[in-house]
């Protein structure tokens, strides 16, 4: 009976895993040289409620971003291969094309809440007549968290990898509660936008609900659909 129930195929049964993680710590080495932040940084930044003023140049952003959009992917894959074993297998070897389309939801997806949120933050300024200042600042914000994240995620999913068992859940829900603490973290950072009248109050709760939330649970859906 236990024969008959699937087991997740570890990523370091790929070959191409050993490669993708090198080159990306080869990145991360390359930003260390430039200006000088390793994970420490990554990880001090995430975990301030008001992110430290961002110095990096553009090098270093497209750098950490590309880490961290890997981090993310890398993430997801691995806890999809925990929770249903199956999905990214064919014949008790990795599929690279099912591996390379979920990659690719996985990636499309938080684009897609990126330009979202981005779209969503130039509609407040207008309606809320806040000011450039504010908003440059709020931006700068919320994308160094959600890179900070995503190269926090890459470092989880190589521990993942390397150091935990295949069927180990332990690290996927650190990494769950890490997302939990950074939307928890762009609300509370949300909040400046807004002054506590009543109709800013009611406002500002309509925008909860309807800008932050309810777009989470579409994503979570769509995503779901395509897993099912």
């Amino acid at each position: 009976m236990l024969d008959e129930i699937p087991k997740p195929i570890n990523l370091l049964q790929s070959p191409y895993i050993i490669i993708i993680y090198l080159f990306c710590f080869l990145l991360l080495g390359i930003n260390f040289v430039i200006s000088n932040r390793f994970f420490g940084f990554f990880l001090l930044d995430f975990f301030k409620i008001k992110s430290s003023e961002n110095k990096d140049t553009a090098i270093n952003k497209v750098l950490t971003g590309f880490v961290g959009s890997v981090g993310f992917i890398l993430f997801a894959l691995i806890s999809l291969n925990k929770f249903i074993p199956n999905i990214l297998v064919k014949d008790g070897k990795w599929d690279y094309l099912q591996v390379g389309w979920y990659a690719a939801i996985i990636f499309g997806t938080f684009v897609a809440y990126l330009t979202y949120k981005l779209l969503i933050i130039k509609i407040l300024q207008k309606l809320f007549n806040i000011n450039s200042y504010n908003v440059s600042s709020y931006l700068n914000m919320f994308v160094d968290t959600f890179v900070n994240l995503g190269v926090i995620l890459f470092l989880l999913s190589f521990v993942d990898i390397y150091f935990v068992m295949p069927t180990n859940i332990i690290l996927t829900i650190v990494g769950v509660g890490l997302i939990v603490f950074f939307l928890i973290k762009v609300t509370i950072n949300t909040l400046q936008f807004f002054s506590f009248g009543a109709n800013t109050l009611y406002l500002f709760f309509l925008y909860l609900c309807t800008l932050e939330i309810l777009p989470i649970l579409v994503l979570i859906k769509v995503f779901s659909v395509f897993i099912v």
